[in-house]
């Protein structure tokens, strides 16, 4: 019986004549020559979308990351899906991503690493969380942010310890919060810039107070009076 021939997506084929690959060198690579395999073989067929996914990554060329599902199957990561100022993964790199799809006609499985990020920051999210969040906009209750792809929300009573009218000034600026509230249902996500700036003050004023010693003399200002 002939052996299978394995079909590889149109662009890999164009990549391979690049670089100077040979058709047999690709299908050695994507034999799983070059890495290990995990030991367990998945029924690609049965994936479904958003099925969370572990692979080895077996080569990074032409803005795309091959990797290794289980010696068998293989899936393919575009170079979209990683952040802008992140490098692409090392071949041998273990990596978890989403399932976009399985497409048979090129027995490849799309994925996505982006998909499972959010699975796994949404996981991790907890009341108490400190965060470094970005401000992309106002709306009418307080500011909207950006935490690593994901949308929040911070009450404008949350911003600053003093009260704040105009919240617009804040925009594009990047700052420290602290998660208030999580719904990974809803995909609802409250944070506080207020609460880090209260602990902040009483971190300092017990720092002064115990700085100072019985009997000694201080100079102040009167700031209010009754």
């Amino acid at each position: 019986m002939a052996a299978k021939s394995r079909q590889f997506p149109d662009e890999m084929d164009d990549n391979a004549d690049d670089i100077g690959m040979s058709d047999a060198d690709l299908e050695a690579l994507m034999s799983g020559a070059d890495a290990p395999s995990p030991g367990k073989t998945i029924d690609v067929e049965k994936l479904e979308p958003g099925e969370r996914i572990e692979g080895n990554v077996i080569d990074v060329r032409a803005g795309e990351v091959l990797v290794e599902l289980d010696g068998k199957h293989h899936g393919l990561i575009e170079e979209e899906e990683f952040e802008e100022d992140e490098e692409l993964p090392l071949p041998g790199t273990r990596i978890k991503a989403s399932v976009i799809r399985y497409d048979a006609a090129k027995d490849m499985v799309l994925l996505s690493v982006g998909k499972a990020r959010k699975e796994v920051f949404w996981d991790d999210l907890r009341p108490g969380s400190l965060l470094e969040a970005r401000v992309t906009g106002t709306n009418k209750g307080g500011l909207d942010l950006d935490i690593k792809g994901v949308r929040a929300f911070m009450p404008i009573s949350q911003i600053d310890i003093k009260r704040i009218e105009d919240a617009t000034p804040f925009v594009g600026k990047k700052f420290r919060v602290e998660v208030t509230q999580v719904d990974k249902a809803d995909q609802n996500l409250v944070v506080s810039r207020r609460a880090i700036l209260e602990k902040q003050a009483l971190e300092l004023k017990g720092n002064a107070l115990a700085r100072l010693s019985e009997g000694e003399v201080l100079k102040g200002t009167v700031v209010k009076t009754n």
